[in-house]
């Protein structure tokens, strides 16, 4: 996707607001152009439909986590220090911006759409796969236990930040993600018998 202009981002943006703030059945190009301040014509001159400002609000959130994914494999660092990285910039991710928790966990909007939920199963696709070549690696080297499948554990992985994030997101109290990353890696540093 070619990099997107300052108005396309603050578009974006003011969807991601809209979404946080009053849920998924505000957000249309109107309410996107109300909540900037400008005509809905202005929406459209640099998004021709909600589909394409949809395909783009996708690509952006996976723009943003694909660096963490990378992290897995920082070569500089242990496997327990790769995962730590990987973990801890997913919820700085989601701590920066916390309504992505409900563009990226609840597929809801992406389902209106057949195109939408095909790009969103090819990028949760690609990322249990990098997950898992992370973990069948760690298997190789024997750095992990070895008998359970890579594609389970990196399953496990992300369900369980799933639902650390979900949790608190839905906490009325609200709580710091970092302050959950510690004992989240070390549990899966025990579970998987990391070295």
């Amino acid at each position: 996707m070619s990099a997107l202009t300052k108005r396309q981002e603050e578009f974006l943006q003011a969807a991601i607001n809209l979404v946080g703030r009053e849920g998924f059945s505000k957000l249309t190009i109107r309410n996107i152009a109300e909540e900037v301040g400008l005509k809905e014509g202005s929406v459209y001159r640099h998004f021709p439909s909600k589909f394409e400002l949809l395909k783009a609000l996708l690509h952006n959130l996976e723009e943003k986590l694909t660096p963490q994914f990378d992290k897995l494999y920082a070569q500089e660092l242990d496997s327990i220090k790769r995962l730590e990285a990987f973990i801890t910039g997913i919820f700085s991710e989601f701590e920066k911006n916390p309504t992505f928790a409900s563009l990226v966990f609840s597929e809801e909007i992406f389902h209106l759409e057949a195109g939408l939920l095909e790009e969103l199963q090819r990028i949760s696709s690609e990322k249990i796969d990098k997950l898992s070549r992370f973990f069948a690696g760690l298997q190789e080297d024997h750095r992990c236990r070895t008998d359970i499948e890579p594609r389970e554990l990196a399953m496990v992985t992300l369900g369980t930040i799933k639902l650390t994030i979900t949790r608190i997101r839905i906490n009325p109290e609200g709580s710091d993600l970092k302050d959950f990353a510690s004992g989240l890696i070390q549990t899966l540093n025990r579970l998987f018998s990391l070295q």
